[in-house]
């Protein structure tokens, strides 16, 4: 079977060689890649023939896009103690308030003006409705001093989109479009909705983008590692990253070192031209508040929770399209024990695109790629609902 891809420009990104080591690191703890043995390639429309699809329009098409909204919500997470806590999640909304919403979750690092080039396409359309949201402890969203205790993983992050779909009660059903681990909780998310229904009274999905998917919060699967690795590892887990006042706060000051992020930027990012002074900004305003080293330790060395093929054995016919990058040196697409390419034996909906030479933030490195093969998919699902609305109109008018 062949597999298409799309050419991108490769530059090769060097920095100083006492940064290798920890290079290093970052590349083993998250080389949590995936593990299946089949996988199914759909061609997506390219631009010019997305105005084929359509030849209705809705009455959405006639409201006005809102301009760019921030707000915050209160959510009562429940802590492995037993405990209430409540924190505040920031979120951003924008586009169409009729439209069928979406809902964008960001990766490990990061927050949600990472999706600063998909915005753009995705408001002009005038189509739909436009949520992100920082995840717990990332972006402008609380930062908990007890992070330790508040026991960070998968599935928290999980029950906080759940708290939030069911918070904001949107009456048509949403498309999750998620980068690593938000990718992961994408689909978390719709497996949660599958297994437990009634604690999602206000809220359905109907679809799911993934940017890469990560393998897991973390890469501390042991089973995963060879056995020489384990006591590596453990050292790591347990040595440093529980140890946030010692050599636990002496880890995390060298990831928030400006030139250590632009460093691991440049191998995140085959192609470097995006890794601008804008991102950089981005990924490290966070880690300046008060309580960031705290949340980095707790997410950095948690478990790795639920991997992707866990949560794909729960979901049922959601089309789901998978753009993965083939330079993605954390979760590779075809290498590795866990091949993303192998994802779709666990979801027959499930539609993988490769994009050549893109790494593990491709909708950020090579946006105009990637906005494509999105958009086709967002009007090839929203021509279905159309036809299966107006379908539904004619049989109730007979």
């Amino acid at each position: 079977m062949v597999i298409d891809s799309v050419p991108v420009v490769s530059t090769m990104m060097l920095f100083p060689s006492s940064r290798v080591l920890l290079l290093g690191a970052i590349l083993f703890l998250f080389s949590a890649t995936f593990e299946t043995n089949a996988f199914v390639v759909t061609p997506c429309l390219r631009s010019n023939q997305r105005s084929q699809l359509f030849s209705t329009t809705t009455d959405t098409e006639t409201t006005v896009s809102s301009p760019p909204q921030y707000d915050t919500f209160s959510w009562d997470l429940r802590t492995p103690s037993g405990h209430y806590q409540n924190v505040r999640i920031h979120y951003r909304i924008s586009g169409n308030p009729n439209g069928p919403p979406i809902l964008l979750l960001h990766g490990f690092g990061a927050n949600l003006e990472h999706f600063r080039y998909q915005y753009p396409v995705l408001e002009d359309t005038n189509h739909y409705k436009i949520y992100s949201m920082d995840f717990l402890g990332f972006g402008q969203s609380e930062q908990p001093p007890n992070a330790a205790e508040i026991g960070f993983s998968i599935e928290l992050f999980v029950q906080q989109v759940v708290a939030f779909l069911n918070h904001v009660n949107e009456d048509q059903p949403w498309t999750l479009i998620g980068n690593s681990i938000g990718g992961l909780v994408s689909l978390g998310t719709s497996a949660y909705q599958t297994k437990r229904p009634s604690q999602c009274p206000n809220f359905s999905i109907s679809s799911i983008v993934l940017f890469n998917t990560s393998g897991g919060m973390s890469g501390f699967r042991y089973q995963d590692l060879p056995v020489w690795a384990h006591g590596v590892m453990g050292v790591l887990q347990y040595g440093v990253l529980k140890q946030p006042d010692n050599l636990g706060k002496y880890f995390y000051n060298l990831f928030s070192n400006r030139d250590t992020v632009q460093a691991l930027l440049g191998n995140v990012y085959p192609n470097a031209t995006n890794v601008d002074d804008e991102l950089l900004d981005m990924m490290l305003e966070p880690a300046a508040r008060p309580y960031a080293k705290d949340v980095f330790l707790a997410v950095f060395g948690g478990p790795p929770g639920p991997s992707a093929e866990d949560f794909l054995k729960d979901i049922r016919d959601i089309p789901i399209l998978c753009l993965w990058g083939t330079d993605d040196l954390f979760t590779p697409a075809f290498d590795g024990g866990r091949p993303g390419y192998k994802l779709a034996q666990f979801c027959d909906s499930l539609r993988f695109q490769a994009i050549d030479k893109a790494g593990h933030c491709l909708h950020d490195e090579v946006p105009h790629i990637v906005n494509d093969y999105m958009m086709d998919f967002l009007q090839e699902r929203r021509g279905e609902s159309i036809r299966s609305m107006n379908d539904t109109l004619a049989v109730a008018a007979i």
